[in-house]
């Protein structure tokens, strides 16, 4: 065979090969792509979820009908007490927790997909103040 038909079967072949590949990573990155429009719309569900437990515990409707909201023996509003949380990691997952210790969701966000530190951070636990900073974090998490 004489070297200028070898080169061009070696090239042929080289361009099929990246014609393959980029078909498979355009394949793989639509997969990706689905897959963080999921977690995205899980995202929106969550923080719709969260804001109508936040409502519903800082708020409570009296007999004529109107709102108020509840407040301690100390002077605080009650939305400061029953809005803190707490996610901890529960078997490869992230769980949030009240501030009382109840499970209040097990969402499905692999802990092992976040880096080392997030990772350590969630096995001790993080504490938030309110339902805004947990759902900021959530979405920090699932970006």
């Amino acid at each position: 065979m004489d070297r200028p038909k070898l080169l061009g079967i070696c090239s042929t072949v080289s361009v099929l090969l990246c014609l393959f590949m980029t078909v498979v990573s355009l394949f793989f990155l639509q997969d990706l792509t689905e897959d963080s429009r999921l977690q995205r719309e899980n995202l929106q569900l969550l923080v719709q979820e969260f804001e109508s437990f936040a409502k519903d515990q800082n708020t409570s409707t009296n007999t004529d009908g109107s709102i108020s909201t509840s407040t301690g023996a100390a002077g605080t509003t009650a939305e400061s007490e029953s809005t803190s949380f707490c996610i901890k990691a529960v078997n490869g997952k992230i769980g949030i927790y009240t501030a009382d210790g109840y499970l209040v969701r097990l969402l499905d966000l692999d802990v092992a997909t976040l880096p080392q530190r997030e990772r350590q951070a969630l096995e001790k636990g993080i504490s938030m103040n309110s339902w805004q900073e947990l759902l900021a974090l959530l979405q920090d998490y699932g970006a």
